[in-house]
């Protein structure tokens, strides 16, 4: 014969324990969900644009200096192009921005970059190589980042591919610079933390 508490567990269970307990679930007031038309994007998404659009400010000055001024002929050529794929990059970020109707994507004033590229201007010959490569890195490991985040988070499927692809993209290019880094004996591990601009 059933004892008293399993005979009160089994009422509870078959009488509506469970919709007691859905009625401590709340709806999130803040859903993930497309643009509809005539609303703004999202303020994540528009931080995503002006984040990446920042980093790649940064990366387009940095990558100028280290064609200028890296003595290992590869690391200029590489950096010459990541001057390149940079500047074409921010102005697709630019255009994103514009397709959405957010304003344009400016750096921020008074660029946060603005202490490292001191930093590096400082420096000359392999000491130079070295340091450009380390923030290179470090750029680079945070804007995969800053890519794969958002290709996760926003619900904007055009902006999701815009993402992903580029992600692709800075991801060949990451694995350039840390073949650059291996020739100095930098892992991606080593450099530290990725800048936040």
């Amino acid at each position: 014969m059933p004892n008293k508490s399993t005979i009160v567990v089994a009422s509870l269970l078959l009488s509506g324990a469970p919709a007691l307990a859905q009625n401590s679930l709340k709806p999130d007031s803040t859903p993930a969900l497309p643009v509809q038309e005539g609303q703004a994007l999202p303020a994540a998404d528009q931080d995503f644009l002006q984040h990446a659009n920042n980093m790649s400010l940064a990366e387009i000055e940095a990558a100028k200096l280290g064609a200028e001024k890296a003595s290992d002929p590869a690391l200029k050529a590489l950096s010459a192009e990541l001057v390149s794929k940079h500047e074409a990059l921010s102005k697709r970020l630019q255009e994103e921005a514009a397709r959405f109707g957010t304003e344009d994507v400016k750096p921020d004033a008074g660029h946060a970059w603005d202490a490292d590229i001191q930093r590096l201007k400082s420096l000359d010959g392999e000491a130079f190589d070295k340091e450009y490569v380390s923030w290179q890195m470090r750029v680079h490991q945070g804007l995969v980042a800053l890519y794969q985040k958002q290709a996760s988070d926003t619900p904007q499927t055009e902006l999701a591919k815009f993402a992903i692809t580029t992600m692709n993209e800075i991801q060949q290019q990451f694995n350039g610079i840390k073949e650059a880094g291996a020739k100095f004996g930098l892992e991606v591990d080593a450099v530290g933390q990725p800048p936040q601009y």
